[in-house]
């Protein structure tokens, strides 16, 4: 078995071990150069470790996972892009948020929440509807149900010419179906 070793005086070195394994240490900086690709390739587990920031850049930078789980973690995770037209998409399966303290989606124009299914916005105390006009429903829906278990007051629905009617039961408002159970 050999060993070969070819080291400065400063520590710094190569070190290729008995059983082909191979070690660089860098005492001072350590830049890696090339005018064409690099490719690292793991046939095992590769861990990279670093006690400092860490900065990726690139024209365009993929994170995949052939199998199994991609997890970005840390004690701040931001994602952002900072282009005006480009944006930022979570596409996949199942797509989860969340948070142990509190989650805040906000946008510098307009918002949207759409599924083709079934859209389920819950809370263990309230939820907060906060803003000058707030539309249940567009101008072609019919059927709105509004159910709360024993809510006795009405709700007030925006009529023809800005004029407010409130309801409680079933009643038919502008040609739309309101029903509050």
């Amino acid at each position: 078995s050999e060993r070969v070793n070819i080291a400065h005086r400063t520590g710094s070195g190569i070190e290729m071990q008995p059983d082909g394994a191979m070690i660089t240490q860098a005492k001072g900086g350590h830049q890696l150069v090339s005018e064409k690709n690099i490719e690292i390739r793991a046939k095992g587990t590769y861990q990279s470790t670093i006690d400092g920031p860490v900065d990726i850049e690139g024209s365009s930078v993929v994170i995949s996972a052939k199998e199994g789980t991609t997890t970005i973690g840390g004690t701040d995770v931001f994602i952002t892009s900072d282009a005006v037209t480009g944006g930022v998409t979570l596409n996949g399966g199942d797509v989860s948020v969340s948070s142990k303290t509190s989650t805040t989606i906000s946008a510098g124009m307009e918002a949207e929440i759409a599924a083709v299914g079934t859209v389920r916005i819950s809370s263990n105390k309230s939820i907060i509807l906060d803003a000058p006009t707030i539309m249940i429903g567009t101008p072609v829906s019919t059927n709105i149900s509004i159910v709360y278990g024993n809510l006795k007051a009405g709700i007030g629905v925006a009529g023809a010419a800005g004029s407010t009617e409130m309801f409680s039961g079933k009643q038919f408002i502008n040609g739309s179906m309101f029903s509050l159970e």
